[in-house]
């Protein structure tokens, strides 16, 4: 299963697909935090999806309580490169 992050188009949703389970979701949730640690920036996560043989996988919405900045977005994909997770922006360039 191909795990894909999405940042979405208003720069302050990102929903990543495809986690096989809950214990990988947490780490991961984990990770995103301390990277993207800041005093002007709170971080609520949402987990959705089906587990399982059956499922598709779980998906953790990240929502931000305001658009990231570049340097965010650059931190966002170093911290995936590493994690093996294909980011894709929907934000214009």
């Amino acid at each position: 299963m191909t795990v894909i992050a999405i940042l979405k188009r208003n720069g302050r949703e990102l929903l990543i697909r495809g986690l096989r389970n809950q214990s990988i979701a947490e780490v991961l949730c984990k990770e995103l935090s301390d990277v993207l640690l800041s005093k002007d920036l709170s971080l609520n996560y949402y987990f959705e999806g089906e587990l399982g043989p059956e499922g598709k996988g779980m998906i953790v919405r990240v929502i931000f309580n305001r658009e990231l900045s570049s340097y965010e977005i650059v931190a966002l994909e170093k911290l995936f490169n590493v994690m093996g997770i294909k980011l894709v922006s929907e934000l214009p360039t």
